[in-house]
């Protein structure tokens, strides 16, 4: 805005010559007494080609709304420009903009102010213009004849004149929303705008939570409920309400289909007031949340008070319901993992079954039908696992040191199948090592092969997991590292 001030003072330039001539030091310390007569006015000097002195104020609206034993207070900050040249200044400040919807009675209750803004000094230049929303003010007074009391109390006007233009817009918008208010909760809802929607539920502030999102044309807004995530869309016609979280991490199709069905059951059963439809997905663009959405369409079905209910209802009761609901549903399905025997398994049944964080190390090298992972605990043990489905490898793997000769190398591998074959993991089909494949005589690699046929239940694997990762492949690691430190 400040910029669209110093083209239009400029604009309003014209060539007036006088014989007063105010230089920086004299119009500095008019512009102080001016501004000591205002009370909470900030302001400071500013860079301006061409000027004596320029200047920027802040012009502060203030509105109190008594209330029991506190009083809500609004405020509104316009800049204001003040340019001296020498042989006159020149004054522009913007108002706050002012919503169509409330442009006919906010003008009106402006008429005075103007009326006395134009014709209280008939030496100023004085201009009042309403484009675009928003009413400017300027001034342009030439210095003739005048000394420094006549400068400073025409910009005493032009500052307090403007204060009441930022106070009277600042007030009669709020009281225009109140009633305004009162009008849609009667109103049977067939459309509703951004303002509308936030003139309907002040006590939300939606609008420090807005947030653009394309194809929303009334307002997007996302904000966190008692910790838990919610979002807002509002397309005039029709409004989402969206409870938001995250899926279990890595989640794969069979899962989300599992988890919509049942929390669509959720939903379904916790109830909604107003009957919107009701609606569980994943997001096209955040593929790794899930939603449940209400769409409430203005149909003229319900008033404005009662879709305020509504929106109450789905924050303050429906919200924390789901959000429970949605715990207790990964819970079962993990439950369910654990305690029915495995005929085949998924990649995300496995990171459930494991809960070890094993999305986090998704390998893009390995390769397996439902996943493989690669890790590495206490910056020394390195693992992958390849799974299958219908079987599942544990692998643990270490470095050899290098140049050594090929018996050397043939002497660590055989003593290593000694301690392999002298005892199996629980639960695995085959146990071996060897050399990693193309890196012969640089690592060895410990595999465990389990196979997924319906024999145990995801408890039991877990178990296989924890004692293979943690006890038996670092057991076995130690080991090798004694005979590769005791070749000689």
């Amino acid at each position: 805005m400040m910029k669209y001030l110093f083209i239009l003072l400029i604009v309003l330039s014209v060539a007036l010559s006088g014989q007063n001539y105010f230089d920086q030091r004299s119009f500095h310390d008019i512009f102080g007494r001016a501004c000591g007569e205002i009370h909470n006015l900030p302001n400071g000097a500013i860079n301006q080609p061409n000027t004596v002195n320029a200047y920027k104020v802040g012009i502060i609206g203030q509105f109190d709304i008594p209330g029991y034993g506190v009083k809500e207070v609004f405020t509104r900050n316009q800049p204001a420009v003040i340019l001296n040249f020498g042989s006159r200044f020149e004054y522009a400040v913007y108002s706050q903009p002012i919503p169509a919807i409330f442009e006919k009675r906010i003008l009106e209750e402006l008429e005075e102010l103007r009326e006395d803004f134009l014709e209280e000094y008939d030496d100023i230049n004085a201009s009042w213009t309403y484009e675009k929303g928003q009413i400017l003010l300027t001034a342009n007074y030439p210095y003739t004849d005048a000394d420094g009391g006549d400068i400073k109390n025409r910009l005493v006007f032009l500052m307090r004149s403007s204060q009441k233009l930022v106070e009277t817009i600042l007030s009669q918008y709020h009281y225009a929303r109140f009633d305004r208010r009162e009008e849609l909760e009667d109103m049977e809802l067939k459309f509703l705008s951004r303002l509308d929607l936030n003139i309907l539920l002040p006590r939300e502030k939606l609008e420090e939570w807005a947030k653009e999102v394309p194809g929303v044309t009334e307002g997007a807004y996302g904000y966190t409920l008692k910790g838990i995530d919610m979002e807002v869309r509002n397309y005039g016609g029709h409004i989402e309400l969206i409870y938001e979280d995250r899926l279990p991490e890595g989640a794969d199709e069979k899962l989300k289909e599992m988890i919509i069905h049942r929390l669509s059951d959720a939903a379904n059963d916790t109830g909604s007031e107003g009957n919107p439809v009701i609606a569980v997905e994943t997001p096209a663009d955040l593929p790794a949340n899930i939603w449940v959405k209400f769409d409430y369409t203005f149909d003229g079905s319900f008033t404005g008070d009662e879709f305020t209910e509504y929106f109450e209802a789905f924050g303050d009761d429906f919200l924390p319901e789901i959000d429970m609901r949605y715990d207790e549903i990964k819970e079962d399905i993990r439950d369910e993992l654990m305690e029915n025997n495995l005929t085949y398994l998924s990649r995300s049944a496995f990171e459930l079954i494991t809960d070890d964080n094993l999305s986090g190390h998704v390998s893009k090298e390995l390769k397996g039908e439902e996943g493989a992972w690669g890790f590495t605990r206490e910056d020394k043990y390195n693992y992958e696992i390849i799974n299958s489905g219908k079987k599942i490898t544990f692998i643990n793997w270490l470095g050899v040191p290098k140049e050594l000769d090929e018996e050397s190398y043939n002497k660590i591998l055989e003593r290593s199948k000694e301690i392999i074959n002298d005892e199996q993991p629980e639960g695995a089909v085959l146990t071996e090592i060897g050399w990693y494949e193309g890196y012969e005589n640089q690592y060895l690699k410990i595999s465990a092969v389990y196979e997924i046929n319906g024999a145990y239940n995801g408890e039991t694997l877990a178990g296989y997991y924890r004692e293979y990762i943690d006890d038996y492949s670092r057991e076995k690691h130690e080991k090798i590292l004694e005979i590769i430190d005791n070749l000689n």
